[in-house]
Order: structure tokens, then sequence, then C-alpha cells
């Protein structure tokens, strides 16, 4: 009976692969990532008008987080409220860089060249870091009326990326808001991965996976 699960090596890794790309083929949607960028969890401190701390007016409070980008603009920050609500989302693109402190640097050194770990069926990604700079507005994140009602928006990364800024003109006055930066991750450095397929056929997938290695591991 054993003899019928021994396949000659070449044999059993034509198998993997093909049941590999067979079940990758039928997952569904297979998303992949060009990098994995760095997220930087914020808390709102505080909102001024033409220098005088005052109401949030535009509910700029509730943004929680901003992630590096990637674009045709190149370097850049998302700066939105945490999970997916568009409503006061917006792209920005780096337009002069800040020189980092030193312990910013070091980060900086640290990260330059790092990638996801690569899975059997997708490369790692390289990792994205936010560097120290003035960010100009770029685009909307999916639109919305709280995202497009202040104007001429623009976000400063100081040197030592313990704070986020964003000044922008509304009600014909000056406003600044002021975010302090609680932590800084990247989501994919566990996971290593650069593509993902659909949750409801990433079992079968894997399953499918699991049989071509098995039988793989009983070649001589």
């Amino acid at each position: 009976m054993s003899s019928l699960l021994r396949v000659p090596a070449p044999l059993g890794l034509l198998i993997c692969g093909a049941i590999a790309v067979f079940a990758t083929g039928n997952a569904g949607a297979t998303t992949c990532i060009t990098y994995q960028p760095e997220i930087f969890e914020l808390t709102f401190r505080e909102i001024t008008r033409d220098g005088t701390a005052t109401e949030d007016p535009v509910g700029l409070g509730e943004i929680r987080e901003m992630d590096s980008t990637v674009s045709q603009d190149g370097e850049g920050v998302l700066l939105k409220v945490e999970g997916d609500d568009k409503s006061l989302a917006k792209f920005y693109a780096l337009d002069s860089t800040i020189t980092p402190t030193d312990a910013v640097q070091a980060h900086i050194d640290e990260i330059d060249g790092k990638s996801t770990r690569g899975g059997a069926l997708c490369p790692g990604v390289p990792l994205e870091v936010v560097r120290p700079g003035i960010y100009v507005f770029s685009r909307d994140w999916g639109g919305g009326d709280g995202s497009a009602i202040i104007e001429d928006p623009v976000v400063t990364v100081p040197a030592d990326r313990q704070q986020v800024l964003l000044d922008f003109d509304y009600s014909g006055s000056a406003w600044t808001a002021v975010y302090d930066v609680d932590a800084t991750h990247f989501d994919g450095e566990e996971p290593g991965c650069g593509c993902s397929t659909a949750p409801s056929d990433r079992g079968w997938t894997m399953v499918l996976v699991f049989l071509g290695l098995l039988g793989l591991r009983r070649c001589p």
C-alpha cells in the first residue's frame, strides 16, 4: 500500500507546483501589495485658529492614523480616521525633507532595504518608512464632505517624528491640528507575504497545498 504513495522527487515537485498554481488560480481575488507601510498611531492634541487654541470645526480630532505611501507622486503619507472610513482621509506627497534627529536617522537606516518575509506563493515586499518632511495635498482617499471642506492642507512630520502637524485654511483663517505620535509599526513584519487570497477560499487553498507537500514528503 505504501508503494502507491512513493513518487519520484521531480514528479513530486511538479505535482506540488501544479497544486499550488491550481489552488491560487481558484482562490478568488488575490491582492498583491508593492510595499508595506509604516503606520503612525495618533492622538489628537489640539487645534488652533490663527495661533489661538479653539474648537475643532470639522471633526479632524477623529483622525487616528497616518500611513506611509508610495505612488505616482513618489513618497507620501495618508492621514485618516482609524479603519476604512474615508470621509476625512487625504493623500499627501513629500514636497521637501527635514533633517531627522540622530535617533530617527538610525531608524531610517535600519528600515531602508528591509522587506517582509516572502511566502511560498508570493515574494516579500519592501518596508516603507515615514520620513521627516513637509507633505502637500495630493488627492482625497474616496472623497467625502469632511475631506473636501478644508483648503490647501499641508502635513509636517518634524525631525523627531514625535508629532504630526496638519496646517490648512478654513473659513478665511489659518488652522493647525496637532497630533501626538503614540507608536509606530509595520503590519507586515509578522505575516511576511506580499499577497493574500480571499478569506472564503483560503482554507481550500491551504488544504490542497498541504496535500501536495504531504505527497512530496513521502517521496524518496
